[in-house]
């Protein structure tokens, strides 16, 4: 028995000796290959230099100059199509100049002071796209970009999409864009023909109940209300009280619609704000891809004359 055991901690010590050479050479290995890797940076030390300024020149650029935050909300249009609207903000977006540190033409164009705007670099429509058809807003896509023919677009409801390179009063802003549309003449008079065919379609059902009690009180008088065998009425005046009662929910529908909306365009919901990536991720980014890059070109330069044999060879 103290055989066995002996000879099972041998084992265990060769076994921890063979795991701690393993780890040694490995190490060893591990750290001649970075000694030669380094070697071979320095060696083209002024292609990694150059590459990686190039690098933070693009991460500078990219996080001085590009948005750093994206904002997008709902509009609901009453009575005005979709495409109209777009049309409007799309026009509205080429005022701003993205390259400059103020917008003064789109300020302008709002009716608010520059400072509100300054830091907006981009204004842009998309449509929204109810992929489950349940009337809920699933995705959004591109006004002039192509759509399958089986995705259901929502007429009447738009996404703005606001970039900016700070922090911006994001509720004015939201108000001055939805205050520019309604003020909007065509599309005002747009939704006030809307509400004149809604108005005419309230009077008409109106017209329609009063003759419904006419023909109602006639039918009544004229014969005797019937009961079937399960005891439900059948005869002609329950079916124009029924035609009543469909004609009462469609004027209540048709004024809680009306009276839901008093303007073109209205903001249905809350922002949903999207920051920019930081300037680390972006170094990582950029300055990675481009040592990548000079990595690569100096594997070129180093094996130039093989690389050269090889061409003329072949």
């Amino acid at each position: 028995m103290q055989e066995n055991n002996q000879e099972k901690e041998l084992d265990l010590i060769d076994l921890i000796k063979l795991s701690v050479n393993v780890l040694v050479r490995f190490f060893k290995w591990l750290i001649v290959k970075l000694l030669q890797f380094t070697k071979f940076n320095i060696h083209y030390w002024y292609v990694v230099l150059l590459f990686v300024i190039i690098g933070c020149g693009f991460t500078v650029y990219k996080f001085l100059y590009e948005p750093k935050m994206t904002v997008e909300f709902a509009i609901n249009m009453q009575g005005v199509d979709h495409k109209i609207v777009a049309d409007r903000i799309t026009v509205l977006g080429q005022k701003i100049n993205p390259q400059s540190k103020h917008q003064p033409i789109f300020a302008k164009e709002l009716g608010v002071d520059s400072a509100l705007v300054e830091c907006i670099v981009g204004l842009n429509p998309y449509l929204a796209v109810d992929l489950n058809e349940d009337g809920i807003r699933d995705a959004k896509k591109g006004v002039t970009e192509e759509l399958d023919t089986t995705i259901s677009v929502m007429r009447y409801q738009l996404i703005v999409e606001m970039k900016s390179r700070g922090h911006v009063q994001f509720p004015k802003v939201q108000k001055a864009i939805v205050d520019y549309l309604n003020a909007d003449e065509d599309l005002l008079a747009r939704r006030n023909k809307y509400v004149e065919v809604h108005l005419q379609e309230i009077e008409f059902a109106k017209k329609e109940i009063a003759n419904l009690d006419s023909l109602q009180l006639i039918e009544s008088q004229r014969s005797k209300v019937k009961v079937d065998e399960m005891g439900v009425l059948n005869s002609s005046a329950n079916t124009l009280a029924w035609d009543k009662f469909g004609l009462f929910d469609k004027i209540t529908s048709i004024k809680l619609n009306l009276n839901t909306q008093q303007t073109p365009v209205v903001a249905i919901s809350d922002a949903y704000i999207t920051a920019a990536p930081t300037i680390v991720s972006l170094a990582i980014k950029y300055v990675g891809f481009f040592y990548v890059l000079a990595l690569f070109i100096c594997v070129l330069l180093n094996y130039r004359k093989n690389i050269v044999e090889f061409i003329r060879e072949a």
